[in-house]
């Protein structure tokens, strides 16, 4: 068995959506991409329950808020990758404007079971 990494298979569901994705905010941006960090993480008998916070980042408040309410909605309602159980909204969605980067962002989080070992 080989060590699961919830990161990666975040970035990869949400690229499998048609989202540009990565943990850092891409050098050569396009106008919406997005990024995932984690933010806490519990586990018990093999099984790893993430904090993830997913970020989209676009040209405008509304495109963030709306590129945000999609992407959460076919992540909640579609099939997660292998290794994920299941994720969930855990609510506190923040939107605002990123002066470094001149982009609105529209972050959501997502509680995310996954494995441990695959």
């Amino acid at each position: 068995m080989a060590a699961f990494s919830v990161l990666e298979a975040t970035v990869g569901w949400i690229a499998s959506l048609g989202y540009r994705c990565s943990t850092r905010v891409p050098a050569d941006a396009p106008d919406v991409f997005v990024t995932v960090d984690r933010v806490g993480d519990s586990a018990a008998d093999h099984i790893g329950r993430a904090s993830v916070a997913v970020r989209v980042w676009a040209r405008t408040d509304a495109e963030a808020e709306a590129e945000a309410n999609a992407l959460r909605l076919a992540m909640l309602h579609g099939q997660p990758p292998e290794g994920v159980h299941s994720a969930r909204d855990e609510g506190g969605r923040l939107l605002y404007y990123d002066e470094a980067t001149r982009r609105a962002t529209d972050q959501f989080v997502l509680s995310v079971a996954y494995q441990l070992e695959i």
